[in-house]
């Protein structure tokens, strides 16, 4: 911004440069608020503490919602693992009981089902655990 300032950009422009090069929306903020107070006037100080404290509370509020969604995520990882691994330790257990699942058609129709069950609530869970703010 500074050198594109000295070189004789205009401010407005530096800025909105800046804004290009690094997508921030917390930058861009800033930057429409500096221009508003070049162009109107106003106190600059004050804006500055009013984005300052509104980005910390959005920081604050991104990390309360992780901690909120990882016991989510977690469910999510072991409704996915859990029918795999019983159906290994199974597997390992009694083959004979489990044989028909590879060598039937209906037990790879029923493994299938499976798959696309655990898929479908994989996505579920996802679904519900992402929060945009």
């Amino acid at each position: 911004v500074i050198r594109e300032y000295r070189v004789g950009v205009p401010l407005n422009e530096a800025m909105q440069n800046l804004v290009k090069r690094i997508p921030s929306e917390d930058l861009n903020l800033l930057v429409t608020a500096i221009n508003i107070v070049h162009s109107v006037g106003g106190n600059l100080r004050e804006i500055f503490d009013t984005i300052a404290k509104m980005v910390t509370e959005r920081h604050k509020l991104e990390l309360k919602t992780k901690a909120l969604t990882a016991q989510g995520k977690s469910q999510g990882i072991i409704v996915g693992l859990l029918p795999t691994i019983l159906g290994g330790i199974f597997f390992l257990l009694d083959p004979e009981l489990m044989r028909p699942f590879i060598t039937t058609t209906i037990g790879n129709v029923g493994i299938a089902a499976i798959i696309l069950l655990q898929v479908m609530g994989y996505l579920m869970i996802k679904k519900i655990i992402t929060i945009e703010i």
